[in-house]
């Protein structure tokens, strides 16, 4: 038990997603320290009664939640609740309903929840299968998961949108690419999505097994759209706004009523985030030299990076850079990065409480003082001003 413990202490420091042991169901550890309401007592009783040791469960919030059973069944470790995005008031309401919050306690659980780190679902599957690894010493890839907690469904979501397809011999253009659906979203492809989406490839074999064949369809189709969204960011779609996106389709999987809706609108889902992609401010026929530091770009605007950084990791000269630059988009690397940083200003103001100070200092801004400048000299606005409209659109 010791190690044990001692394991999930520098899961939590590393992580920072809450961490539950309980022995024949009565908590012996948790982080970080919270009160006894906090706890996920309610996703434990419905986790227990589960037939497998291993899940990824998806709570009525749409967060996730990690379980492992161990040692004969006396020992269980819950990991989560994570969200994709900041959780709303009601999914907060809902959430202290359901585990009998008194009002009370609402602000205190409300303030605890919100500290939790944001993750997508693939993101959290991930460090589950590490955490698992860590604890157990068994090894799943994401398959061998996904198959695991739904062994009568015959296809993974990763099958589905990750598909070999050699039963196709007569279509090699898409028996390339094991990963196409990804790979059309990174590029923006709308056109190849479509082409796809009406093509015998994509055909998805009709569940037809277990007692409730929709929610199957729904669990499978949730991991094939946060594949979607991780497509998204690394086709430069700034991460908050792949996250919001990738929750709002999450709800409408969650709400829908036949096995066909979800199907549409998985479809729906992969189509407009390679619209984002192909309504990006980037030429069709961008350079792919350029294309990769603006990737680049967009994949950093949360770290401290500069002109120098780009070209290290082109492996060009900044001076080449510079001139790539301004040749192919009119102005050079350093205003691109500004310009990427602000648009993601844009997002935290509007779907975030963040303050201002938080938005400048994770965005990197010297000071508050140089992004209230930058940003009102961009949008005509100030951040707070700008805040302020966005909430009396709503």
């Amino acid at each position: 038990m010791n190690h044990l413990i001692t394991l999930c202490e520098f899961f939590y420091y590393v992580h920072h997603i809450p961490t539950y042991i309980f022995e024949r169901n009565k908590p012996v550890f948790c982080l970080p320290d919270q009160p006894d309401f906090c706890r996920p007592m309610m996703d434990l009783k419905i986790l227990e009664k589960q037939e497998k040791d291993f899940l990824c469960y998806i709570t009525p919030e749409n967060s996730f939640i990690g379980y492992i059973r161990m040692e004969d069944k006396k020992l269980q470790i819950l990991l989560g609740p994570v969200s994709t995005i900041p959780y709303t008031d009601k999914q907060l309401l809902l959430m202290f309903h359901r585990n009998f919050i008194l009002q009370e306690y609402h602000e205190a659980c409300k303030e605890f929840y919100l500290r939790i780190p944001l993750l997508t679902n693939i993101e959290f599957v991930d460090i589950l299968l590490l955490f698992h690894y860590m604890v157990t010493n068994q090894k799943f890839t994401r398959d061998d998961f996904f198959e695991y907690q739904d062994k009568h469904i015959p296809d993974t979501a990763g099958r589905i949108y990750q598909r070999n397809y050699s039963d196709y011999p007569e279509d090699e253009e898409f028996s390339k690419q094991p990963n196409l659906v990804a790979q059309l979203i990174e590029q923006g492809d709308v056109k190849g999505l479509i082409h796809f989406f009406r093509s015998p490839l994509s055909a998805v074999p009709p569940v037809e097994f277990g007692e409730n064949p929709l929610q199957y369809r729904k669990n499978l189709c949730y991991y094939a759209i946060a594949i979607f969204a991780e497509a998204a960011k690394r086709g430069g779609i700034p991460v908050l706004e792949s996250m919001k996106i990738l929750a709002s389709y999450y709800h409408k999987i969650n709400m829908a009523k036949t096995v066909e809706d979800v199907d549409i609108t998985t479809t729906k889902a992969a189509i407009f985030f390679a619209q984002k992609i192909a309504d990006l401010s980037i030429p069709n026929n961008t350079k792919p030299e350029l294309l990769d530091c603006i990737r680049f770009i967009r994949k950093n605007i949360y770290n401290h990076i500069n002109v120098s950084d780009v070209a290290d990791y082109a492996g060009y000269s900044r001076t080449h850079i510079t001139r790539l630059f301004k040749q192919e988009l009119g102005f050079g690397p350093g205003s691109f990065i500004l310009r990427i940083r602000l648009e993601e200003a844009k997002n935290l103001l509007k779907y975030t409480d963040k303050s201002i100070s938080e938005i400048s200092s994770s965005l990197c801004f010297a000071n508050q003082s140089h992004f209230h400048r930058f940003f009102k000299k961009q949008f005509q606005l100030t951040p707070m001003q700008y805040r302020s409209q966005c909430k009396a659109e709503k």
